[in-house]
C-alpha cells in the first residue's frame, strides 16, 4: 500500500513539472524565436503536446511557422528543458531543415 502511495505522489510531481498554459508558451516561444532567428520566423499556430504513453503528460507544443513571405511549415516540437536553459526542438524536427523543405515544394 505504501508502495502505491508513493508512486501516485511521484506521478503527481512528475505531471505537475511539465504543464505550461498556451499563453505563456506562445509568448515564451515567440521570445525565443526572436532572440535566435531575428522576425525572420512567427507562430502561425500552436497546440500542446502530449506524450502517447498511459499518463498523457504534455511534454511540449506542436508548433507550426510561417516567414515573411507566408511559407508556412511544421509541425516543429518546441520544449523547454531546464537543464539546457531554455527552448529546444523535439522529436527530430529542426527549424531550419523543416523551413528549407518548405522552402522547396
Amino acid at each position: 500500500m505504501k508502495v502505491i502511495k508513493i508512486l501516485s505522489i511521484a506521478m503527481l510531481f512528475i505531471s505537475c513539472e511539465h504543464k505550461m498554459n498556451l499563453e505563456t508558451g506562445t509568448s515564451e516561444i515567440k521570445a525565443f524565436l526572436k532572440n535566435q532567428y531575428g522576425n525572420i520566423f512567427q507562430v502561425d499556430s500552436i497546440c500542446k503536446d502530449f506524450s502517447q504513453d498511459l499518463f498523457k503528460q504534455q511534454m511540449g507544443f506542436k508548433v507550426w511557422l510561417k516567414d515573411s513571405q507566408s511559407i508556412r511549415f511544421g509541425p516543429i516540437f518546441f520544449e523547454k528543458n531546464k537543464y539546457q536553459g531554455g527552448w529546444i526542438t523535439y522529436g527530430g524536427t529542426d527549424i531550419i531543415n523543416e523551413y528549407e523543405k518548405a522552402k522547396s515544394k
